[in-house]
């Protein structure tokens, strides 16, 4: 029994090595033909080992709780007290303004315009215009003209008949000169002129103030 299991194990052996010998045989043959042909023979590419299993993430371990802070602040130390200011000395009294001089008095109707030394009035009821440049001066009765700026003018007129009378100083003589026009066209002072002018000359009184 022995010697048949031993002559089967030679057997097996034998048809083992004949395999891996023909085997090789074939290859051999593949290969040379492989170098003949010029094509490289790749050896076989050896098996890839198994990737090892990944382990597991061990748990992150939960924080613990932040105790609360508590903030003590120091006591304010207590402000010295202050000082008591001196009393303020105590004002002086103001000086008195001094009066204001008069406005010149005027009628229901009348406008005023008051530039420095020019002068505009208009009394809309009737009609009159005054209007006077530089310093105008009557007499101590204001009854006439005294005097006049010497480039100074005054001016009456009445827009309703067109009657106007123009005075100026003659820096030559130092003399008043009067003007009289209607409607556009100079006409003699004497006579008309002066007539008109008196009768428009409590206007003009008023106008100017009479002291």
């Amino acid at each position: 029994m022995i010697k048949s299991k031993h002559s089967l194990f030679k057997l097996f052996f034998a048809v083992v090595m004949c395999f891996s010998l023909a085997f090789a045989s074939a290859q051999d043959t593949r290969n040379e033909r492989y170098r003949r042909s010029g094509t490289e023979v790749i050896p076989p590419v050896p098996p890839v080992p198994a990737i090892p299993p990944i382990p597991s993430i061990p748990s992150i371990p939960s924080i613990p709780p932040i105790p609360a802070l508590e903030v003590v602040l120091p006591e304010l130390p207590d402000l010295p007290s202050l000082a008591s200011l001196p009393a303020l000395p105590s004002l002086p009294s103001l000086p008195s303004l001094p009066s204001l001089p008069a406005l010149p008095s005027f009628e229901f109707g009348s406008a005023y315009e008051i530039n420095g030394h020019f002068l505009r009035s208009k009394n809309s009821r009737t009609g009159l215009l005054i209007e006077s440049s530089g310093k105008v001066k009557f007499n101590d009765d204001f009854s006439a003209l005294k005097s006049l700026a010497d480039d100074g003018y005054l001016m009456v007129m009445d827009e309703t008949t067109r009657k106007e009378v123009w005075v100026e100083m003659d820096s030559e003589s130092n003399e008043l000169v009067y003007t009289f026009y209607q409607r556009g066209r100079i006409l003699p002072f004497e006579g008309e002129g002066e007539e008109w002018l008196a009768s428009v000359w409590e206007d003009l009184v008023k106008v100017y103030g009479k002291k």
